[in-house]
């Protein structure tokens, strides 16, 4: 049975031991998620930053295809409340469907 589980915050080392220890066989992707706010979250936002923490979930996880990739959750704000630009939105949604992974829609 497939397991995916919460690791809240953007420890990515730490996060990344859920998989290489087999704790779960995912995670939700919290470390891509702080990326793409980075990127994506305003006008003007850090594109290399948020190219920086893909390419280390790329490396340091063990199976990326298998994380929850999200813009949003009940712990987090809606995006909509944290971007005045509905194109950024748009964005960084189609960044979490592309980008390697299982895109979770809250």
């Amino acid at each position: 049975m497939f397991c995916i589980g919460e690791v809240y915050g953007d420890d990515m080392g730490y996060a990344v031991t859920y998989q290489t220890d087999n704790v779960m066989d995912s995670i939700l992707g919290f470390p891509l998620y702080y990326g793409i706010t980075a990127g994506f979250g305003q006008p003007m936002g850090n594109m290399s930053h948020f190219v920086d923490i893909a390419n280390q979930v790329l490396q340091q996880f063990p199976r990326p295809e298998l994380l929850g990739n999200f813009i949003e959750n009940h712990d987090l704000p809606r995006w909509r409340n944290t971007t005045v630009d509905p194109q950024l939105a748009y964005n960084a949604m189609v960044a979490q469907f592309v980008f390697e992974g299982l895109p979770v829609v809250y």
